[in-house]
């Protein structure tokens, strides 16, 4: 499946005039149809992988509570692309640091961008046949607890407002109202 091809663009002749820790702000000038000009700009910042990871037969599953919020959430593992990264080398980091699992293959199942307004997008692959082979390494702003879930237990996230992935909740739901759709997806995960 081919990466996601509506990624925002940043304009060639856009100026940034912000460089933050984790975001850069972009700005150009931009005519409108009734010929006046007016300024546009556009955040960016990493991309963020997703692991659907896969070990006998369950899919790994975070309780996380991550500076500066007390509130728990609750997710699948992944984080941000770091800067000189591939997707799947953060994919593999962050799989390994969250779950202390290794994956034997990964595949690419999907992108989500949430606005073209933010130049930023979450991608999702398919980690199978994980192991631990090492204990959590979790950012010092990160505390988790892993748990392991069969695919049924997968859908009733949807509805809980816990969940981060919202973007993921929606294909989620749209499985349950189109049971092929839901049985491509379990036999796509190996289940």
């Amino acid at each position: 499946m081919a990466q996601n091809p509506n990624k925002p663009s940043i304009p060639p002749e856009a100026t940034k005039v912000f460089q933050g820790e984790r975001w850069t702000i972009w700005q150009w000038q931009q005519r409108m149809n009734d010929g006046s000009i007016e300024t546009f700009e556009i955040p960016e910042r990493a991309d963020a992988v997703t692991a659907i990871a896969i070990k006998d037969y369950k899919i790994a599953f975070l309780n996380q509570v991550q500076i500066p919020s007390p509130e728990l959430f609750l997710c699948l593992p992944g984080g941000e692309v770091e800067r000189g990264e591939t997707n799947e080398q953060a994919l593999h980091r962050e799989l390994l640091e969250e779950t202390g699992c290794r994956a034997a293959s990964i595949e690419y199942w999907k992108s989500y961008y949430p606005t073209n307004r933010l130049a930023y997008g979450f991608h999702y692959y398919i980690a199978r046949d994980c192991a631990v082979v090492a204990p959590l390494t979790p950012d010092a702003r990160e505390h988790i607890t892993v748990g392991w879930i069969t695919f049924e237990e997968l859908f009733p996230l949807a509805f809980d407002e816990r969940f981060r992935h919202t973007d993921l909740s929606r294909d989620l739901m749209d499985m349950m109202i189109h049971p092929e759709k839901k049985q491509a997806f379990k036999k796509l995960l190996g289940l």
